[in-house]
């Protein structure tokens, strides 16, 4: 008996089970583990903000006092009655003396201000007095043309009220004594107005603060020196940093992944190869950021437990997965798959009894239950297949009646459908001649004097059944025949090849808006020979197909014709379709050569 093919990829059961218990315990374990692992983060973030956010509010508070006492002391220079007196006559143009008074009023309150490295007034004059606490005249050189390009004044105009307005941070340089001196500053400026004289504008005061004003502020801020810190204004400057590298620089350029410049609480950093949370509070005081940067390190070392501990557990199950799978497979699937061979081995006709059971242990389980059930089947199949013997014969001749039952009574209603056309539409000689090839074919198919016909005979009844046709469809089609004349005298069942005909015209061109091709082609081909009906008509689906040759459909005729060929000659022949819908079909009849028939 041959083994048949199973349909589908084969997969063994421990597979299966195998992959149901990975998709249903390890991937939803190491999707809670991830999940467990993201939310115990985001906890601990939510944690860091507030911690970070309270530091950070210390923070502020305590620079907001800080600049709000220089404020305050840069106001006190409207009380400064030496200074005041020079503006009295608001003169277009000061003396050098003059000038130089000033500046020495102005060098008294730098003095008295820690940070303050230098104080500069522009004259709305256009005159410039200027002074350091530390006398290195190329800073003052330099903060002049700074203030020039950068446009302070401009900002300063938009505070007319004469409120201070606090400048991000500059770095200067110079070299003094052949050593480079850097000097890095903020600064804060006013619209500086005459007391004296109905509080006239005389020009912008400008006073440079050195950042170590922000290192005195947060001396003890913290021990963790993985920490970062950030000031920025709001346009992304920073303003100062714990490194001196950052300070003046722009926010992007220290932290290219920030946005807006600004850094959100949720999105990662990369700074120095190193990954930040940056926390952040914004002053309502002069519109400043504060920054607190966490390295992600110092989260990941909080939860580290609890990730050990989800990996602990999802190795386990890995184990207990491979160890199941392994013994699975010994104890179920490994017999089972011998019982199959064995199976496959023994043909049902085979003598169960004399072959010896295949397993090796005990038959008290599921197996043995199934082996058992196995030989009583193989009792079964030997049973009927000697009844299929005895009934095979009956069957084939039952299927060939069916088969002309099903085919002269259909054939004779359209033929007479279409004689009623032709008494209407055409000449009586057509009518006889469509008369006359009715009658040949009636006898043919009725007669019961040989079993089987020649070619010959079938290709003489095809043509006056075709004729009939054409006279029906008013020669919207056309046949070709292709027929090796060796075969003609050779013996053919009757009424095998007239269906396909049939089909090819009331499918396949009876709707076609062209010119109808039929081309029925009968060649030898040594061992067998190849009847091919094919037309040029809408064709059909290959699911179309695949229900014609399994009998599914309404018209049954081509299944049973081809059932009847595996049947009668073997499994061997039969019928295969093959069309391109809307273009062509095709039909391959592969049947018998037998020896030739006497033609009578």
């Amino acid at each position: 008996m041959k083994r048949e093919k199973t349909s589908g990829f084969y997969c063994p059961i421990f597979i299966k089970l195998s992959s149901i218990f990975l998709l249903f315990v390890i991937l939803p374990l190491a999707f809670t583990s991830s999940y467990i692992h993201q939310t115990s983060l985001n906890a601990f973030r939510n944690e860091q903000i507030n911690s970070d956010t309270h530091i950070l509010q210390m923070m502020s508070q305590h620079v907001e006092y800080r600049l709000e006492e220089m404020n305050d002391a840069q106001k006190n220079l409207y009380n400064n009655l030496a200074l005041m007196e020079h503006f009295h006559s608001n003169p277009d143009s000061f003396t050098l003396l003059e000038l130089a008074q000033i500046e020495a009023e102005l060098h008294k309150y730098i003095l008295e201000q820690p940070f303050t490295n230098s104080i500069h007034l522009f004259l709305n004059n256009g005159q410039t007095i200027s002074t350091a606490k530390t006398r290195l005249y190329t800073f003052i050189r330099q903060y002049r043309s700074l203030f020039a390009s950068q446009d302070h004044s401009n900002v300063l105009d938009q505070y007319p009220g004469g409120e201070c307005y606090w400048f991000p941070s500059f770095t200067m340089k110079d070299i003094n004594f052949n050593k480079q001196v850097i000097q890095q500053n903020f600064s804060v400026g006013r619209i500086f107005k005459n007391t004296t004289n109905k509080l006239e504008p005389i020009g912008y005061l400008v006073q440079n603060i050195d950042v170590n004003f922000f290192n005195n502020c947060f001396s003890n801020l913290t021990d963790d020196p993985s920490l970062q810190f950030l000031i920025t204004d709001s346009r992304g400057n920073i303003i100062w940093s714990p490194n001196e590298n950052w300070t003046a620089m722009p926010l992007q350029q220290v932290v290219p992944e920030s946005r807006e410049n600004s850094l959100s609480d949720s999105q990662i950093y990369k700074i120095d190869g190193v990954d930040y949370y940056a926390t952040k509070k914004t002053s309502d005081y002069n519109s400043w950021i504060y920054y607190m940067l966490t390295p992600q390190s110092n989260l990941e070392s909080k939860i580290a437990p609890l990730k050990l501990f989800s990996m602990i557990i999802i190795l386990v199950c890995i184990a207990v997965f491979v160890l199941g799978t392994f013994s699975f497979y010994q104890l179920v699937t490994k017999p089972i798959k011998r019982l199959v061979v064995y199976m496959h081995a023994i043909e049902p006709t085979d003598d169960i009894s004399a072959v010896p059971y295949p397993l090796k242990h005990s038959a008290n389980d599921e197996i043995g239950i199934l082996y058992k059930s196995f030989t009583e089947m193989q009792q079964r199949i030997r049973l009927l297949l000697k009844q299929k013997t005895r009934f095979h014969e009956q069957k084939l001749n039952q299927e060939l009646l069916t088969l002309h039952a099903q085919i002269n009574p259909h054939f004779l209603y359209n033929t007479l459908d279409a004689i009623n056309w032709m008494a209407v539409s055409l000449n009586a000689e057509n009518i006889c001649r469509m008369i006359q090839a009715l009658s040949k074919i009636m006898r043919y198919s009725i007669g019961k004097k040989y079993q089987s016909v020649t070619f010959k005979d079938e290709l003489e009844i095809l043509k006056d059944y075709v004729y009939i046709q054409q006279c029906r469809f008013n020669h919207a089609f056309d046949v070709e025949y292709q027929i090796d004349d060796c075969i003609l005298p050779r013996p053919i069942d009757r009424l095998i090849i007239q269906p396909f005909l049939e089909n090819a015209i009331n499918h396949g061109i009876n709707n076609l808006k062209r010119h109808g091709i039929i081309v029925l082609l009968m060649e030898d081909q040594g061992s067998c020979i190849l009847i091919t009906v094919k037309d040029n008509g809408c064709g059909m689906t290959q699911e179309k197909i695949s229900n014609i040759l399994s009998g599914k459909t309404d018209s049954i005729g081509i299944y049973n014709i081809n059932q009847f060929l595996q049947l009668k000659y073997g499994p061997e022949y039969g019928i295969k379709i093959s069309s391109i819908p809307g273009q062509e079909t095709s039909v391959e009849i592969l049947y018998p050569k037998m020896g030739n028939l006497s033609i009578d």
